[in-house]
């Protein structure tokens, strides 16, 4: 639904991603239907998923488990 342009510079304003970072995910996501474009606190993460709501860029927090503890 949404142009690569518009997706990349999401990405690098939103996720503080390099150009070649958010082009990949960019290209990833529409290819495979998703891309993991950011880890943190999940505080963090629904506040970007609340602005990525906003910009209609569909996301998700997906809890996964972690093999370092």
């Amino acid at each position: 639904v949404n142009s690569y342009d518009y997706v990349t510079a999401c990405l690098i304003r939103m996720c503080k991603h390099e150009v070649t970072q958010a082009e990949q995910c960019a290209i990833v996501a529409h290819n495979v239907g998703k891309c993991v474009v950011k880890s943190g606190a999940f505080l963090d993460m629904f506040e970007l998923k609340a602005t990525f709501d906003q910009l209609e860029i569909k996301s998700e927090i997906e809890e996964y488990a972690s093999d370092l503890y």
